[in-house]
């Protein structure tokens, strides 16, 4: 499955909009959305790995995030429990970089493809350079 940024960005804006500082998995639509839950779960394990949330123990395995995987002849099924999921400093970061319409736009168009680690460090490089155009200063 390839990354959906509009897929990732809506999932950390559900951090950003709660005004609790951790979320659910039924806040995320996982379990409300059945057709699209692989997706949706494919994202957030993506988040996890990255280190964009984590358990409020910081913890960022398949049961910290009230996932848990399980296999049969029809494929691996997931079980939901209702656990506390919270937004790190970097998915803070990352959400930041996403929410900024022209980098989004842009490493939509032109990097979709490329690593998450990537788009981090070169949607953080284009909102600097935004962010210090707006305020006037020049390298």
């Amino acid at each position: 499955m390839k990354i959906d940024l509009d897929e990732m960005k809506r999932l950390l804006n559900v951090f950003l909009e709660s005004p609790k500082p951790y979320v659910t998995i039924t806040e995320l639509g996982v379990i409300d959305s059945a057709d699209d839950s692989d997706k949706v779960i494919a994202h957030l394990l993506l988040m996890a790995e990255n280190g964009f949330i984590s358990s409020l123990q910081l913890e960022t395995g398949f049961d910290s995030l009230g996932l848990r995987p399980s296999y049969g002849s029809s494929g691996v099924r997931w079980n939901f429990a209702v656990r506390p999921i919270r937004l790190t400093q970097s998915g803070h970061d990352f959400a930041s970089v996403l929410n900024q319409r022209p980098v989004f736009e842009r490493l939509k168009e032109e990097a979709q493809e490329a690593p998450v680690a990537l788009l981090r460090k070169v949607g953080s490089a284009l909102t600097e350079k935004l962010l210090k155009e707006k305020l006037g200063l020049g390298d």
